[in-house]
């Protein structure tokens, strides 16, 4: 546990990939293109709904920050999976991070507009090992894990509901056989939704190790931990009252 956190709080990303990769987001951050999407995910009370909206809106609003994405990415880098499944390419900044360390990365998403703009991304990164699946998750999800190969790392980034959050987790539970999957959930302080999703996840009965480093949740399925099962990681510059610390008053 210790050479793990250590590792994903203090590894660095490639000089040449952070001096593209930051290309990229300026870029995206900037752009005053319109885009016209469809909102599938996080309870939107505009689900289904095509709207337009400016790239440099989602850059900034939307896609994982610096700091996030260097822990995903060194989440990847420490475990170097063979497959990776994402639930969620927006941009495909976090799928870029991934694919760094993964043999190959299967990002789903929703909106064709978004995935579009996610393979402009790979294409000027020089990425080849992404594919991009489009259409809704209940049933591209499915036909992933009906295929032979099964991924060996899951990022959730798509639905932060609770229905679909479980949902989505009895899918890979029930999918996974003996393959040793870790499962990457995405904003699990969200709402209380996600709060709720994660407490339940976490102590289900085929989970032996669960990691909380606040931004995400990392679930295991094939540990042999002495213990405890459940770990929260988080530094000290953190918004700790987030996940029930609450500063204690002396005098």
């Amino acid at each position: 546990m210790y050479e793990f956190v250590d590792f994903i709080f203090r590894n660095k990303l490639n000089k040449d990939f952070e001096k593209q990769i930051k290309i990229e987001r300026n870029a995206l951050e900037n752009s005053d293109q319109e885009i016209e999407v469809l909102d599938l995910g996080a309870g939107s009370k505009s689900a289904n709904i095509s709207k337009a909206d400016k790239v440099s809106r989602i850059a900034k609003t939307a896609v994982s920050g610096k700091l996030k994405s260097l822990l995903l990415h060194n989440i990847c880098a420490y475990f170097k999976p063979k497959y990776v499944l994402e639930m969620g390419t927006s941009l495909g900044i976090s799928a870029a991070h991934l694919a760094q360390y993964a043999s190959k990365v299967i990002s789903l998403e929703g909106n064709p507009a978004l995935a579009s703009q996610a393979q402009k991304v790979f294409k000027n990164l020089g990425i080849k090992n992404i594919n991009i699946v489009t259409g809704n998750f209940d049933e591209t999800l499915q036909q992933c894990l009906k295929k032979n190969e099964l991924p060996d790392m899951v990022y959730l980034d798509g639905n932060h509901t609770y229905e679909a959050t479980m949902r989505y987790f009895n899918q890979l539970l029930s999918s996974k056989n003996d393959l040793d999957m870790l499962l990457i959930f995405d904003d699990i302080y969200w709402s209380k939704g996600m709060m709720q999703a994660w407490e339940e996840i976490k102590q289900h009965p085929e989970v032996t190790l669960s990691i909380d480093i606040y931004y995400f949740g990392l679930i295991f399925f094939k540990t042999n931990t002495v213990a405890p099962k459940h770990y929260i990681l988080v530094p000290a510059k953190w918004k700790l009252w987030h996940i029930g610390f609450t500063p204690v008053k002396h005098g």
